[in-house]
């Protein structure tokens, strides 16, 4: 078997960890798949990368931001889905 390079791990290891971050935002959400209900619809996550240079992991320290409307009844002076929820 051949050895990978440093920068096939480091892609690897990129999509590995968006992968993770996808499972942990649905078991966040109460065990529900991520973005999908077969019963109603769900307020479903936008989910934005940031990778690196060629599709690795980036140097800084967001690498991926998960955002949704939040549809709870804010206070005054918010109304309904004004406000995000983000991970």
């Amino acid at each position: 078997m051949e050895e990978l390079t440093t920068v096939e791990k480091a892609k690897l290891t990129a999509i590995w960890a968006t992968r993770m971050t996808r499972r942990q935002i649905a078991l966040v959400t109460n065990g529900k798949r991520y973005g999908s209900s077969k019963v109603k619809p769900i307020r479903r996550w936008q989910l934005v990368g940031f990778p690196g240079p060629g599709g690795r992991e980036s140097a800084g320290i967001v690498d991926l931001l998960a955002i949704r409307k939040n549809h709870t009844k804010p206070k005054s002076p918010f109304k309904r889905v004004e406000l995000f929820e983000i991970i």
